[in-house]
């Protein structure tokens, strides 16, 4: 989900702006720091839902740093990731692809197989291919991701923990719900020594188990992850915010399943309610807890067509 607090980043639009002017009146166009600032402007706008914005900012910035670097440096390969980003946001996923293929390339030229930001690409790719469904071909890059990552650093490492978060969605795509939990249940292990249990990524990963526990149906210990998590996430954001409306969802839809019509109600409503204050960005959640609170009638969809991943 690209929704954050829409005051921060225009905030941010405007103090970077002035930045480039004052880049542009020094500089010029043609300078490494112009292009990282259109680089930045682009990844605001990405965060914000703009993506047309943030695409001719980023392909702006792309431009210069190729004319400056050439195509083989790793500042135009953060360019491309930055991007693909943007492709995926938009849910271009081909074009994504491409992209994060592109920075891949760069880095293996310059820094060989076994490298960080070689990791980072490979992780990349493997979302791509997550979003593409193609979920074999993911769970190979991620894994590859990982390998690096444990090559070059402790497995109590914060990249460790995302990794296996993502292998956990790859491999719940798949139907390997087993290891999909194990995958979790890792990353929650490294997350808690880490940074303990009152932070945003743990309330993810109970959610992402609860997820799992839903799709198997064993909706008593999906309860206890979502019930987990929303404790947490209240606890981090303390006022409304978008993550805190997806687990109302989620729990909403798992004490539907219990017969508990007033729980399923109560979590839609609160869902509902924290949804509407930014209802530009979601429009399609929004339509969703809508139809659910209009009939009382559980759609016959998969479970993972209605709960929410937090990547």
């Amino acid at each position: 989900a690209v929704y954050k607090d829409k005051a921060d980043y225009t905030q941010a639009v405007e103090s970077t702006n002035k930045a480039l002017k004052i880049q542009l009146k020094v500089c010029g166009e043609k300078h490494p720091n112009t292009a990282s600032i259109y680089n930045n402007l682009g990844v605001i706008y990405n965060h914000m839902g703009d993506f047309s914005k943030a695409k001719e900012m980023i392909e702006k910035g792309l431009s210069m740093r190729r004319e400056i670097y050439g195509e083989k440096h790793p500042d135009t390969g953060s360019s491309y990731d930055s991007l693909g980003s943007v492709h995926e946001n938009a849910r271009e996923y081909n074009k994504a692809f491409d992209c994060y293929k592109k920075a891949l390339d760069i880095r293996k030229g310059l820094y060989g197989e076994n490298h960080p930001d070689v990791a980072v690409s490979c992780n990349n790719i493997g979302l791509a291919y997550n979003s593409l469904k193609k979920y074999k071909d993911a769970i190979y890059y991620l894994r590859k991701a990982l390998n690096i990552q444990l090559t070059k650093y402790s497995e109590q490492h914060p990249t460790a923990v995302v990794l296996y978060i993502n292998l956990g969605t790859a491999y719940h795509n798949l139907r390997k719900y087993k290891a999909a939990i194990c995958s979790y249940q890792k990353a929650l292990d490294i997350q808690l020594k880490l940074y303990g249990e009152i932070h945003s990524i743990t309330a993810g990963i109970y959610n992402n188990l609860g997820f799992v526990y839903y799709t198997l149906k064993a909706y008593d210990e999906a309860l206890k992850c979502c019930t987990k998590s929303l404790e947490i996430t209240t606890k981090v954001y303390k006022n409304s915010h978008p993550n805190m409306a997806r687990v109302h969802f989620n729990l909403g839809i798992i004490y539907k399943e219990l017969n508990k019509s007033q729980e399923f109600k109560q979590h839609l409503q609160n869902s509902k309610a924290i949804y509407n204050k930014a209802p530009e960005y979601n429009k399609q959640q929004i339509e969703v807890v809508n139809e659910l609170l209009n009939s009382l009638n559980m759609i016959n969809e998969p479970a993972y067509s209605c709960i929410k991943v937090l990547r």
